[in-house]
C-alpha cells in the first residue's frame, strides 16, 4: 500500500504545476475524545489566521460536524456524483464563513464508480484544491478499513487522544497501523482534555517513547486542550467554543496550538507542498480501480 501511495503522489505531482491544499485529517483511537470539536475549531482558528479553509466531513459512521455547528447539509459529495451537480451544489457556506462539504452516509459507494464518474469528480475536487489552504478533514475514530485508508491518503494527521489509558492505548493502535503501511506519514498528536499542562506532555511523551521504541517513529506533540467546562456548554449550544468563548482556556490553546502548526518547517511552502483532494481521492480508490481492472 505504501509502494502504491508513492507512485499515485509522485503522478499528481507531476500532472500539476500549480500549488494545491494541504490535506489535514483529524482523528482519534476511540470515539467520545472530541475529535470533531477539534476538527472544527482548527478549521475556524485557521481561518481567523488567514488561512482559506474547507472543513470535510468524513466520519463514515459518526457524523456529527452538523449537531456541533447546527446545521443540517442539504447535500453531499454522494450528491455531487450521482446526480452530476457542481462542487458549488455540494459546499455549505456554513456560519462564520466556513465552507464545508458533507461526504454522506453513503461515501463508500465512492469505491464502485465507474471510470467516468470518478474523472469528473477528482476534476471538480482539483478545482476545489487549488483555491484553498487547507483541507481538513473529520475521519472516524478507531481502525476501520475505510477510516485507516482516508488517512494514509492526507498530508498530515492531528491524532486526538486523551490522557485516559484506554484512549492512550488505541492512539497507539492507530500509530501502529499507519506505520505498517506508511512508516513516513506525517503524526501529529493533541491531547485533550488536559487538567494541567504537564499532564498533556507526559501523555504525549508516552506515546513518543512508545512509538520510538517500537516503531522507530517519530511524533510531533503539537500541544494540549483543557478540561474547559465552556467546551461542554459551547456543544450545547451548536456553537463553536473559540466563537462564543474566545476568551476561554480552551480558544486560547487551540489558538496555541494552531500557530505551533503552522511555524513547522513543513509549512513553509504549505501550498506548493500539499497534494489536495484529487491526489487524496485517487489514492483513495486505486485500489478498488486495480482490483476492477486486474
Amino acid at each position: 500500500m505504501k509502494d502504491q501511495a508513492e507512485r499515485l503522489r509522485e503522478k499528481v505531482r507531476r500532472s500539476q504545476g500549480a500549488a494545491v491544499a494541504r490535506t489535514i485529517a483529524v482523528t482519534s483511537g476511540k470515539g467520545g475524545v472530541g475529535k470533531s470539536n477539534v476538527a472544527l475549531n482548527l478549521a475556524l482558528s485557521l481561518m481567523e489566521r488567514g488561512k482559506r479553509t474547507l472543513l470535510f466531513d468524513l466520519d463514515l459512521g459518526f457524523a456529527n460536524l452538523d449537531v456541533l455547528l447546527g446545521y443540517t447539509p442539504r447535500l453531499t459529495l454522494i450528491d455531487m456524483v450521482e446526480k452530476g451537480l457542481s462542487l458549488d451544489d455540494v459546499i455549505e457556506r456554513g456560519p462564520y464563513g466556513l465552507e464545508l462539504i458533507s461526504g454522506g452516509s453513503g461515501l463508500g459507494s465512492l469505491f464502485h464508480l465507474d471510470q467516468g464518474q470518478i474523472n469528473d469528480m477528482l476534476d471538480k475536487l482539483d478545482t476545489l484544491s487549488k483555491r484553498l489552504d487547507y483541507i481538513i478533514l473529520d475521519t472516524g475514530a478507531g481502525l476501520s478499513a475505510e477510516s485507516l485508508r482516508l488517512m494514509l491518503a492526507v498530508d498530515d494527521i492531528w491524532l486526538v487522544t486523551t490522557p485516559e489509558p484506554t484512549s492512550m492505548t488505541d492512539a497507539y493502535g492507530v500509530i501502529k497501523a499507519l506505520c505498517k503501511y506508511n512508516g513516513e506519514i506525517n503524526l501529529h498528536v493533541i491531547v485533550n482534555r488536559c487538567y494541567t499542562p504537564v499532564e498533556g506532555v507526559r501523555t504525549a511523551r508516552r506515546l513518543q517513547t512508545v512509538a520510538k521504541q517500537f516503531l522507530n517513529k517519530e511524533i510531533r506533540y503539537l500541544g494540549y486542550l483543557p478540561n474547559d467546562p465552556s467546551v461542554h456548554q459551547a456543544v450545547l449550544s451548536q456553537t463553536p467554543f473559540i466563537k462564543l468563548f474566545p476568551a476561554c482556556q480552551a480558544a486560547q490553546a487551540i489558538a496555541v496550538l494552531t500557530a505551533r502548526y503552522l511555524n513547522q518547517p513543513l509549512q513553509d511552502n504549505a501550498r506548493r507542498e500539499g497534494r489536495g483532494l484529487r491526489s487524496f481521492f485517487k489514492q483513495l480508490i486505486a485500489p478498488f480501480l486495480q482490483k476492477g481492472t486486474g
